[in-house]
């Protein structure tokens, strides 16, 4: 089964290697990233802590575990138990340091892991719940003995201990030991309202109490009215209207005929906003980026937040990125009003919004045919020779052998004609070129090797790399041409045929589950013919022949029309017991 399982997964995963493999993550390069004391703030915190990106337990259950400490032997007796203490050690110890970091970073998939503080205190939650358990049960059990002292003490420490946490956080001291003294006394009136074994005021107060701590400092998104409480409350505050319509963006013109993308100045339209206004942009929050395209980011001085995915363009370097984003067909800038570099020419728009659209009237088409290929050698020299251009051009890198095959034959320089005709699907682009010559089209689209299909006018051609991350395919002379890339990824057709295959083998085993089906219901024994009454009801053992059975065959051989032959031993046994029925004293 999970062999079938795996089989009939095999376009998800097998794609997502390939494609892993090629790409470029943040998490390539090795980093380690631990706990710190503001972190175990929050980690017991949790809610009395709004905002803190960490992980966070509750506060009712760090105390119930640190009650657990109390009772070692009832912790030592559950395997259970100490296991998960166990656990919450050394998970808890490695989130905070307890290895080197050069020993993690020097462990498989650990290394590309970054966030250890977050990770591996997050694993700390399942098995920190199994030892507030235990402490939870030993508290109780002292409270039920009447003997409430050691508990007491316990739950008094336990307040002492999380409460020292406060100082070492820039968080409000007043609030945190507020929750803390709630959390104290839900768990105190709780463990001693149960020596009574009944329903007590205090009992109710103490759940009251736990409740408050454990579910209202999450605010549950309410809104007291009272400062002191919703500074400590998690509240949704002020919520943007994602329906509302935005003038600029309207007066962006159609890009079914004319594609074009739309770059940001600073933080407006965050990373991943463009798919929302379905804009077409330069980048994204994605996990998985193209290594090309990264590196000449880098190159033309791009500026790159420490989160890496997150690429910033600042107005004073605008003019030094002009001709990254022209390559890259970046047509319109959306801006603050006072963003808006001196000079640039704004779209008019209908009515008031807080962004303009700058157009780029020298940004490159999405495709362009050229009559010419320059060579360069690396991303430096290639970047350069952009820096000085005027224009739309294309360029082999001489380390690449097979674009440099490609184009021998087609001069250095030449004439450029934009391309026009355009369909847009979610996995294809295609485009139209008219030529007088042969030359080369190149799209302005990120370049992955072997995980596109091109062809030229319905047949099959080799695509490559241009201008260090486009891709291009040679036109063959002049005429009219249809190009078309399509993304078909490397070991697609592997993956179907993985596929074929499990479903073909789940099919067998739902027709061996079948055949098993129907063999085990033929080789039931079927139901006796004298196991029933002459009125119907089941026969019981004192029934006249209630032993006699026409479908087995123990010990004898049944005759042709279903009764025992007189060599039958079952036979025998229902004549004895109809003879001595009927005497005097027979006691069944």
């Amino acid at each position: 089964g999970g062999i079938v399982a795996v089989l009939l997964a095999a376009p998800h995963w097998l794609i997502f290697l390939g494609t892993l493999g090629r790409s470029y993550t943040l998490y390539d390069t090795p980093q380690v990233q631990l706990a710190n004391w503001p972190a175990l703030v929050g980690y017991v915190l949790g809610g009395a802590v709004p905002g803190l990106p960490v992980t966070s337990a509750n506060p009712l259950v760090v105390m119930a575990a640190l009650c657990a400490l109390a009772y070692p032997r009832r912790l030592a007796a559950s395997g259970v138990g100490l296991g998960a203490a166990l656990a919450v050690a050394g998970l808890g110890g490695v989130a905070f340091g307890a290895l080197p970091p050069g020993l993690l970073m020097r462990l498989p998939l650990v290394a590309n892991i970054h966030h250890i503080a977050n990770t591996f205190l997050g694993a700390t939650i399942a098995p920190l719940l199994v030892v507030a358990g235990v402490g939870l049960a030993g508290a109780l059990d002292e409270a039920r003995r009447g003997a409430p002292l050691r508990l007491t003490v316990a739950v008094a420490l336990a307040t002492v201990a999380l409460a020292g946490l406060v100082p070492g956080g820039p968080f409000n001291v007043a609030g945190a030991l507020g929750t803390l003294g709630v959390v104290g006394a839900a768990v105190a009136l709780l463990m001693l309202a149960s020596c009574r074994r009944r329903v007590t005021t205090g009992a109710v107060l103490a759940v009251a109490c736990a409740a408050s701590a454990t579910v209202l400092v999450d605010g549950l998104q309410l809104e007291t009215g009272v400062p002191a409480i919703d500074a400590l409350l998690i509240q949704p505050r002020g919520r943007a209207d994602l329906d509302a319509a935005s003038p600029a963006l309207r007066a962006l013109p159609p890009r079914d005929d004319d594609p074009y993308r739309v770059a940001p100045v600073e933080g407006v339209l965050f990373p991943g906003t463009q798919a929302y206004w379905k804009l077409e942009g330069i980048g994204g929050p994605d996990a998985l980026r193209l290594p090309a395209i990264e590196s000449l980011s880098d190159a033309a001085g791009v500026e790159r937040t420490p989160w890496g995915w997150w690429t910033i363009l600042r107005p004073e370097q605008l003019d030094r990125v002009r001709p990254y984003l022209d390559m890259l067909n970046v047509r319109y800038l959306v801006a603050r009003p006072d963003q808006v570099p001196r000079g640039a020419t704004v779209l008019p728009i209908d009515g008031p919004d807080l962004v303009r659209i700058v157009a780029r009237p020298t940004a490159w088409p999405r495709a362009f045919f050229t009559e010419g290929v320059g060579r360069h050698h690396g991303v430096a020299e290639f970047t350069a020779r952009l820096q000085d251009s005027t224009g739309p051009f294309s360029s082999v890198d001489e380390q690449d052998m097979s674009a440099v095959e490609a184009v021998r034959t087609l001069p250095r320089t030449g004439a450029v004609t934009p391309a026009h005709g355009y369909e847009l699907t979610p996995n294809s682009t295609s485009f139209r070129v008219e030529t007088t010559s042969p030359g080369l089209a190149v799209l302005a689209e990120g370049y992955v090797e072997d995980d596109f299909q091109a062809t030229v006018n319905g047949r099959d051609v080799a695509y490559f790399r241009v201008n260090h991350a486009l891709r291009g395919v040679v036109i063959p002379g002049p005429g009219t041409w249809h190009v078309t890339f399509t993304y078909r990824p490397n070991g697609w057709g592997l993956s179907w045929i993985l596929t074929v295959l499990g479903m073909t083998l789940l099919a067998l085993m739902y027709w061996q589950g079948l055949c098993c089906n129907r063999r085990r219901a033929g080789n039931k024994p079927a139901r006796c013919a004298a196991s029933r009454h002459p009125s119907g009801r089941q026969r019981q053992k004192g029934d006249r022949h209630a032993g006699a059975c026409t479908s087995r065959n123990d010990g004898g051989d049944a005759g042709r029309d279903g009764e025992r032959r007189p060599g039958s031993a079952r036979h025998h046994v229902a004549f004895v017991r109809a003879g001595v029925q009927g005497r005097p004293g027979f006691r069944q």
